[in-house]
Formats: C-alpha cells, sequence, structure tokens
C-alpha cells in the first residue's frame, strides 16, 4: 500500500513537472509566436538577427541585451573580498532565505530550464530574452530620466524605436550590433541610491534573492513602470508570465550559479559580497554628483 502511494506521489509529481514544462514552452512559443505574425516574419528571420559565430570575451557582458539580475551573470564576482559595511542583522533569516532560494533553483527551475532548453532552440530563447529586455523600455527611460542621465534616456529610448522597427517587436537587437547602442539598464532602486537613499539592511526575499530595502522598494516602483503589467492584470497570469520570463533567463545561464557557489567558501556570504558591490558600483557610475563633476571638469 506504502509503496503504491508512494508511485502515486512520484508520478503526481512528474505530471506536475511535465504540465509546468509544458506550460511555460507553450507560452513563450505562443507569445512571441503571434509578434512575428503582426510583423509578417517567419522563424528564419528571428534566428537570424540574433545568430552570431562571434567568440564572446569571458571579461566581458554576455551579449549584448542581457542584464546582471540579481546576480544572473556571477562570472568574475567568486573572488571578491567581504566590504565591512554591509549591515546583516537579518542574517538568520537570510540563509533560511537563501537556503529556500537555493534548493528551488536546484529542486525545480533548473530542471525545468534544462529541459526547456533542450525544447526550444537558442537562437529562439535569445530572442524571447531580447523581447523582454525591449519591454522593460519604459522602467529604463523613466529612472534615467529620474536620475537627469538624459544620454541613458536618449539611448534608451533609440534602442527601443530601433529594436522594435528593425528587431520584430524587439525580438532582435540592431540597435547593438548596427548602432553600437549598448543596453542602459536603470531601474527604480537605483535611482534611490543616486538620490542618497542607502543600501540599509541587506535582505534576502523568497523567489527573488539577495536585495535591501531600498531595492524592494524600487520592485514595486518598477512594476508600475513595466507597461506589460497594465495588460495582465490576473494574478496567476502575471505570475505564469514570470516564471516564462525567468525559465527561459535561466536556460540560457545554466551553470553560471554552480560555478559560482562551488567556488566559494560561504555561498551566503560571497552573494551577498557580490550584490552589495554591484548595485554600489552601479549606482556610483550614474550618480548626479559625479555626472555634473565629469561635466564641470570638460
Amino acid at each position: 500500500m506504502k509503496r503504491q502511494s508512494a508511485i502515486s506521489s512520484t508520478s503526481l509529481f512528474f505530471s506536475c513537472f511535465c504540465a509546468l514544462l509544458l506550460a511555460t514552452a507553450v507560452s513563450q512559443f505562443l507569445f512571441f509566436s503571434h509578434c512575428m505574425a503582426e510583423s509578417g516574419t517567419d522563424m528564419n528571420a528571428v534566428q537570424s538577427p540574433v545568430h552570431t559565430s562571434q567568440a564572446v570575451d569571458p571579461d566581458s557582458a554576455q551579449g549584448d541585451s542581457e542584464e546582471l539580475d540579481d546576480l544572473d551573470d556571477l562570472e568574475g564576482w567568486d573572488d571578491l573580498e567581504e566590504p565591512a559595511d554591509i549591515w546583516d542583522p537579518l542574517e538568520t533569516f537570510n540563509r533560511y532565505m537563501f537556503t529556500f532560494n537555493d534548493r528551488l533553483y536546484f529542486w525545480g527551475v533548473k530542471p525545468v530550464a534544462t529541459v526547456y532548453s533542450h525544447i526550444m532552440p537558442e537562437p529562439l530563447r535569445e530572442s524571447i530574452n531580447n523581447g523582454w529586455q525591449n519591454l522593460a523600455a519604459p522602467v529604463r527611460i523613466a529612472n534615467c530620466l529620474l536620475q537627469l542621465n538624459f544620454k541613458g534616456a536618449g539611448v534608451a529610448t533609440a534602442r527601443f524605436f530601433i529594436n522594435t522597427i528593425m528587431g520584430i517587436g524587439g525580438l532582435g537587437d540592431p540597435a547593438s550590433r548596427m548602432f553600437d547602442l549598448q543596453p542602459v539598464y536603470e531601474d527604480t532602486g537605483q535611482t534611490l541610491g543616486v538620490w542618497g537613499v542607502g543600501f540599509g539592511p541587506y535582505l534576502v526575499l523568497p523567489f527573488i534573492g539577495p536585495s535591501c530595502p531600498r531595492d524592494a522598494i524600487g520592485l514595486a516602483g518598477d512594476s508600475y513602470l513595466y507597461p506589460l503589467n497594465y495588460f495582465v492584470g490576473k494574478f496567476w497570469q502575471n505570475a505564469a508570465m514570470r516564471a516564462g520570463k525567468e525559465v527561459n533567463l535561466r536556460s540560457l545561464r545554466l551553470g553560471e550559479y554552480e560555478d559560482f557557489k562551488a567556488s566559494s567558501l560561504d555561498p551566503y556570504i560571497a552573494v551577498r559580497s557580490a550584490y552589495y558591490q554591484y548595485r554600489q558600483n552601479a549606482i556610483n557610475e550614474t550618480s548626479t554628483v559625479n555626472r555634473f563633476k565629469t561635466f564641470t571638469a570638460q
């Protein structure tokens, strides 16, 4: 009887896993196939803009439209020293959340992303990732303006129109390849930091990962600027959309987190250090004060 119950539980888990995988693949395929149909293009037209045989420098960004989003790109962060000024009063809770997210990745996200990567060809997955990045243009443009980064706002606006028109709704990235307009990544948490809001206590959020109160508030601000949220009103639809986006992104970066974790004596401290330094560097590079100093020095 117990054996039959175990078999039933295993079958149920396997069925749920297959259903999640199939739903992810189908939703991604149908969404972007609809975009391509409206543009009057075929699959070959989508694959050609993003396929490249050029070697990528391992010390540079890993693709034209990829972004360091909550430490998605962890290469080069394994030898960082722990900054002395990271405030972590919730370390017990944070470590629990870190373990939760870690197991969620290895037990859920990674298996689905691995099978998904075998179903969907890489050029199509790259195109899907480009499409999601293009949809986030209002977030980038608004935050550039709030930071008085008018050059960045101009670049983000130009990228949006070029990639939307020439890149088949954003599935390609001709703005980077043809016009050398590299992606601009600005968010509300970064804007708050530029205007003096401090990092605060370190915080690990379930499903999201490393953060802080400032960046958590920034996520809420970004959601109001993200246009697709106004067309996908129901909670389960929004959750499915975000799950599909995450699985597609992870399928392009399989192995990076594993390598980072294997090279760290304490992965929790390593991720905390990497996230803190990444966010501080991003804020310092776009700080209003430094920009005005550079402008007046010229």
